[in-house]
C-alpha cells in the first residue's frame, strides 16, 4: 500500500471520527437551544473549560502512548508495546476516578472559579456534576479509539463513534425535547453515548483476532509514562489551553459584552470545536504512522507523511473558511432563532465570520506541532502548542480587544494562530537544518 493510501487510510476515520466526537457537544447545543433557550447555551459554556480538563487529560495518556507504542512496534517490540498499552489504560482510568471525586467535593467552589453568574450558576452546576459522572468512559473511550487507530484498525473507532453519535441525538431528542431535562437531560445524553462507544471498542479488543493491543497481564512501569507522556503534550496542551482560553474569553466577554456576547461565542466555540477537531484527526492519521517509520529510520517517508499532512491542513482550513464565511447565517440558525433574537442573531453572525479568520493558520499549527513530537522533538512542537493555544491566544485577546474593542475580541485568535504559524515554521526550517536532521536518529532506547 503506497505512504498515501496509508495516510488516508487513517486520517480520514480519524477525521470522521473527530467530527462525530464534536457532534456530541453541538448537537447538545442545539438541543439545549430549542429546549431550553439561548441563553442555556451560556450555562453550557461557562463548563466547558472544566470538560476541556478533562479530554486534555486523555489526550496527554492517549495520544503519548499512540506515538509510543507506534514507535516500539516500528521496532518490533511487541511485548513492549503491550507492556505500554496496559500500564497507560490502568492510569487513565485511576486519573478518571480521582476527577470525579474531586469534582463532587468541590462543586460550588469550581461553578463559582468558572465565573457564572447568579443567573447562570444552578445551571452550570447540574452540567458539570452530570458530565463528570461519566469521566471514566470519556477518558477511555478516547484511549481506545487511539489506539485502535494505532493498531491498524480506524474504522473500528470511525464506527464506534458514529454509533454512539446516533444514540446520543435519539437521546438528545428525548431528555431533553420530550423529557424536557434541560442541559442535565443533555449532558445524561452525551454520558450513555460515551458509554456505548467504550463498550464497543472493548468488544472489538476482545474479540479481533488479528489485534496486537490485547488485553493482557502487565507490571505497572512508572517509566513507560515518562517516556510516552511528553510526547503526547504538545496535543493536550491544545486542548487543556482550549479550556484556559474559553475561560478567558468568558470573562472578557462578560466584561465588554455581557451575557449575550457570551451566547454568540458560545456558538463560536462550537464550531470552533469541530475545526480544531478537523485538524486533530488529520494529525492523528499522521501521527502514527510518523512513529512508525521514524522508529524504522525511514526518513524520507517520515518527511513525506509532513508533506501530506500540510497538504491535508491546507485544503481542510481553506474549505472551513469559504463555508464559514459563505453559511454563517445558516450555521447561527442552528442555535438562535433570528426572528425571535434579531438583534443577538446578527451580531453573532458578523462575530463569526470575523473569527473564522483562524481557520485558515489553525490546521499547520496542529500538524506541525503534532509531527515534532512523532519524530521525538518535543520541545518545538509543545512551544507551538502552547503558543497558539494559550499564550499568544491570551495575549492577543487582551491587547486586541483594548485597542479595537468587542472586534479585537472575535480577531484576536487570527492573529495568535498566524504569529504561531510564522514560529512554527522557523522551529521546522531550524531543524533541516540541524546536524541530525538527515538521519533523526531515535533516542528510545
Amino acid at each position: 500500500m503506497s505512504l498515501r493510501r496509508k495516510f488516508l487510510g487513517n486520517a480520514i476515520p480519524t477525521v470522521v471520527s473527530m467530527w462525530m466526537f464534536s457532534l456530541y457537544t453541538i448537537i447538545d447545543g442545539i438541543f439545549v437551544s430549542a429546549g431550553v433557550g439561548p441563553m442555556a447555551l451560556a450555562s453550557v459554556n461557562l463548563a466547558m473549560p472544566f470538560v476541556n480538563l478533562i479530554l486534555g487529560a486523555s489526550l496527554l495518556f492517549s495520544t503519548g502512548a499512540a506515538a509510543y507504542i507506534s514507535i516500539r512496534m516500528g521496532k518490533g517490540d511487541l511485548a513492549g508495546a503491550r507492556q505500554a498499552y496496559m500500564t497507560v489504560m490502568a492510569s487513565l482510568a485511576v486519573i478518571a476516578i480521582t476527577i470525579t471525586g474531586l469534582t463532587m467535593v468541590f462543586l460550588d467552589p469550581l461553578v463559582r472559579f468558572l465565573g457564572a453568574p447568579e443567573s447562570l450558576a444552578a445551571d452550570t452546576g447540574t452540567y458539570l456534576m452530570t458530565v463528570v459522572y461519566f469521566a471514566v468512559f470519556q477518558m477511555l473511550g478516547y484511549f481506545f479509539e487511539v489506539m485502535s487507530v494505532a493498531d491498524g484498525f480506524p474504522k473500528m473507532a470511525t464506527a464506534s463513534v458514529a454509533i454512539a453519535g446516533i444514540v446520543n441525538i435519539v437521546l438528545d431528542y428525548l431528555f431533553v425535547i420530550r423529557f424536557g431535562w434541560g442541559v442535565e437531560g443533555a449532558a445524561v445524553a452525551t454520558g450513555i453515548a460515551q458509554v456505548v462507544s467504550l463498550v464497543f471498542l472493548v468488544l472489538h479488543v476482545c474479540l479481533e483476532k488479528k489485534r496486537s493491543l490485547v488485553f493482557s497481564r502487565f507490571r505497572f512501569e512508572p517509566r513507560i509514562l515518562l517516556r510516552s507522556i511528553p510526547l503526547g503534550i504538545a496535543d493536550s496542551i491544545t486542548e487543556f489551553s482550549v479550556g484556559i482560553v474559553v475561560f478567558l474569553f468568558n470573562h472578557r466577554i462578560l466584561q465588554m459584552l455581557g451575557e449575550d456576547g457570551l451566547v454568540s461565542y458560545t456558538v463560536i466555540a462550537y464550531i470552533n470545536t469541530l475545526v480544531v477537531m478537523t485538524m486533530f484527526g488529520l494529525s492523528q492519521g499522521m501521527l502514527p504512522l510518523v512513529g512508525y517509520h521514524h522508529g524504522s529510520r525511514e526518513w524520507d517517508k517520515v518527511k513525506r507523511l509532513l508533506g501530506l499532512g500540510v497538504k491535508g491542513a491546507l485544503g481542510c482550513s481553506v474549505a472551513w473558511f469559504v463555508i464559514c464565511e459563505a453559511c454563517a447565517g445558516v450555521i447561527v440558525s442552528l442555535f438562535i432563532d433570528a426572528a425571535a433574537e434579531p438583534r443577538l442573531f446578527a451580531e453573532t453572525v458578523s462575530a463569526f465570520r470575523l473569527y473564522s479568520l483562524s481557520f485558515l493558520f489553525m490546521g499547520l499549527n496542529v500538524i506541525l506541532s503534532t509531527w515534532f513530537s512523532a519524530v521525538e522533538r518535543p520541545r518545538p512542537g509543545i512551544a507551538v502548542s502552547l503558543g497558539r493555544a494559550l499564550v499568544m491566544a491570551g495575549v492577543m485577546l487582551y491587547v486586541a480587544s483594548a485597542l479595537l474593542g468587542p472586534i479585537g475580541i472575535w480577531l484576536s485568535a487570527a492573529l495568535s494562530e498566524f504569529v504561531c504559524l510564522v514560529a512554527a515554521g522557523l522551529f521546522y526550517f531550524r531543524f533541516l537544518q540541524s546536524r541530525d536532521a538527515v538521519s533523526a536518529p531515535a533516542r528510545l532506547s
